[in-house]
């Protein structure tokens, strides 16, 4: 019966140490004319960031705080925020909201890049994301490239007009993960040419080893109940 009872009592810490490990997904707005509301909108929270300053995210679900912040940098006149006439088409949920369609960051030239910088995460943990870029007009033949910068992922990513564009970084170990996005191709002389960014989920994935640590315990004890009874 103590056995039985310390069975229990590791599983159930067990399940206390990892019932947060759930998905958990941030939504964030690239804005600088069209605000993003403070309720949810189709379901979802989302982050507005329309500054150079660190800006805390917001889960998806409840609008909470996840810990986790964004901060988005750029060293030239030909990259930055732009305004409602960037008008990008949507796409499906959540990417469907005008508010965080209708603006977003731009980059007009292949050395204008865009740094999303991404701190207080979970060390060397993964991270799944989803970038929707589209503009109404001159979207760059060269489209746009996204490389990671801080932490494991791709580089060379290519990100087309009115897409979704998938893909992971996992953190480094201080908790950190940041790529570029910039016009891709040759500086092709086509005025007012130019990529952009419009919105952004990010969803941290669970480690599978903790919950593998509830499977195992769990049967465990389904074993010893059955050689007990």
């Amino acid at each position: 019966m103590n056995k039985l009872k310390s069975i229990q009592t590791i599983a159930l810490a067990l399940v206390g140490l990892t019932g947060s490990s759930h998905a958990v997904t941030a939504l964030v707005d690239f804005a600088s004319a069209t605000p993003t509301p403070a309720t949810a909108q189709g379901g979802n929270f989302w982050t507005g960031v329309d500054t150079n300053s660190p800006t805390n995210l917001l889960a998806t679900t409840d609008g909470s705080d996840t810990g986790w912040d964004i901060t988005v940098t750029w060293v030239t006149t030909t990259a930055g925020y732009g305004g409602n006439g960037i008008n990008g088409n949507g796409d499906v949920a959540p990417f469907d909201q005008s508010f965080a369609i209708i603006d977003g960051i731009f980059s007009s030239r292949n050395n204008s890049f865009v740094t999303i910088t991404l701190t207080n995460l979970s060390p060397n943990s993964l991270y799944d994301f989803v970038a929707y870029t589209d503009r109404a007009t001159n979207w760059s033949p060269g489209n746009g490239l996204i490389d990671t910068t801080v932490g494991t992922g791709p580089t060379g990513l290519v990100t087309l007009k009115d897409s979704l564009t998938s893909f992971s970084i996992t953190a480094n170990g201080a908790g950190t993960a940041a790529f570029t996005f910039v016009e891709g191709g040759n500086d092709l002389p086509i005025p007012g040419d130019g990529v952009v960014l419009n919105a952004l989920s990010i969803t941290q994935i669970p480690e599978p080893s903790s919950l593998g640590l509830i499977g195992m315990v769990g049967g465990s004890f389904l074993i010893r109940r059955r050689r007990t009874a």
